[in-house]
């Protein structure tokens, strides 16, 4: 009797560890199933956020080849034929400068109503003027600037911060309209003035270019329009006469 009730407490306790060891065996297989399905949606999920911001960027980079074709075919469709007068070429600009675009309404190679110029001005008293250009609001925007500003400033990093922050000025006013910016021209080999030595100027200018592709703007190098053409200037040495203007005008014309 006794050996049938301990026979039958066996099997009692092997029904009961059996039981338990199928449940822990199912839960580690169910555990281990639900560990790898959320690894592989994980896995899924990264590689569809990968897929995407390639796709991101593929379109991104055609949006911005797409963009340049059709801003390269619109300027070809605009771009003004460079055998036009003068005025009729530049009748929707403003040049912008000092003593040296006056020069350009003074000797009449341009309407005076095109040109917003000061005699000594530098980039900083520009800004004063910044308003008058946006009245006129031209299609384009011509800036000669620095010759004042080399007596003004030491260094030519000062020279560019102004020079910026009078172009922001500009594009904050006329968001639409295009920015060109010239170089500074070389004086005469016969002035003698150490602010304005051809060391100097060079500096200045190749400062106004990492500038503009900085900005993103457009630098036109006037420098070989008058650069060894000492008939050019006038007995100071600083200014060009009046016949040098009608050159620039056709150098800018034919090079933007």
């Amino acid at each position: 009797m006794k050996k049938k009730r301990r026979k039958k407490r066996f099997e009692q306790r092997y029904l009961l560890v059996s039981f338990a060891l199928i449940v822990i065996a199912t839960g580690v297989i169910m555990t281990k199933s639900y560990i790898n399905t959320k690894r592989e949606k994980q896995d899924i999920e990264n590689g569809y956020l990968t897929l995407k911001g390639l796709e991101n960027k593929d379109m991104e980079a055609i949006e911005k080849e797409v963009f340049a074709v059709n801003e390269k075919a619109e300027a070809e469709k605009n771009k003004k034929d460079p055998n036009l007068s003068n005025e009729e070429y530049f009748e929707n600009s403003v040049f912008m400068g000092d003593s040296i675009t006056e020069g350009m309404s003074f000797y009449k190679a341009i309407d005076s109503s095109r040109v917003v110029a000061v005699k000594g001005q530098n980039v900083v008293g520009a800004k004063k003027n910044v308003d008058k250009v946006m009245e006129k609001n031209p299609n384009e925007v011509f800036l000669l600037y620095g010759m004042n500003d080399l007596e003004t400033f030491d260094k030519s990093r000062d020279f560019i911060r102004e020079y910026t922050s009078l172009i922001s000025c500009l594009k904050e006013k006329l968001p639409n309209t295009k920015i060109y910016i010239e170089s500074i021209l070389p004086t005469s080999s016969k002035v003698k003035n150490k602010s304005l030595t051809r060391q100097r100027i060079d500096e200045f200018n190749k400062a106004i270019e990492e500038m503009c592709k900085t900005l993103e703007i457009n630098c036109i190098n006037t420098t070989t329009t008058i650069d060894g053409r000492e008939d050019l200037y006038e007995p100071d040495g600083l200014h060009p006469k009046a016949v040098y203007y009608d050159e620039l005008l056709k150098y800018i014309k034919n090079n933007i």
